[in-house]
């Protein structure tokens, strides 16, 4: 197995996983599985993508949220990327909060967490590598998700970055992922 794609979701929320999964499945080939876990509220979101991650089979997992959008490219171009075995593979996506308007991002290993106003004078969100990208199993279990609901998903990347764990990458330059932020869960 290649390619785990995790996906932490809730059972009421099975409006949103079908909406993903509509994207996904037709995306699915030999080597890729999707492992979700849908258990309720009462177990926080950084213990399940803690034991996503141990019940994973791929080299490389990678989560993509239940309410988050994907390309309908987004397998094969990891796929293509994952050829050469890097640590991680990351790539570019825009975000929203609440639907409203949209916000380019860009995760790269070797940038810092912020925002920046672009040339073009555009603000452009940059990022470290994170749970987002397709990340070796063997580096991703070395840290634990904090048993939390939210900012599970910073805390845990940063460690990753703090500890040096990333070495080698291959980069995207496409836009892969929709991160729509709820300010209400």
């Amino acid at each position: 197995m290649i390619l785990s794609i995790l996906i932490p979701t809730l059972p009421d929320r099975s409006n949103l996983l079908k909406r993903l999964e509509n994207i996904l499945l037709p995306q699915m080939v030999e080597g890729v599985e999707i492992v979700k876990d849908d258990r309720p509220r009462g177990i926080s979101t950084g213990q399940k993508r803690t034991e996503l991650i141990s019940r994973a089979n791929g080299e490389y997992v990678c989560f993509v949220d239940d309410d988050d959008q994907i390309a309908v490219y987004y397998v094969s171009e990891i796929l293509k990327a994952l050829e050469s075995k890097p640590d991680c593979v990351t790539f570019d996506g825009w975000m929203t909060t609440d639907g409203g308007s949209r916000v380019d991002w860009s995760i790269k290993l070797g940038e810092r967490y912020e925002a920046r106003r672009d040339p073009d004078g555009i603000t452009r969100y940059y990022r470290f590598p994170n749970h987002l990208c397709p990340i070796k199993k063997s580096i991703a279990a070395q840290v634990y998700f904090p048993a939390k609901h939210q900012g599970e998903d910073y805390e845990w990347a940063k460690a990753i970055n703090d500890r040096g764990l990333l070495k080698t990458s291959v980069h995207i330059p496409l836009k892969l992922y929709h991160y729509d932020y709820r300010t209400r869960k």
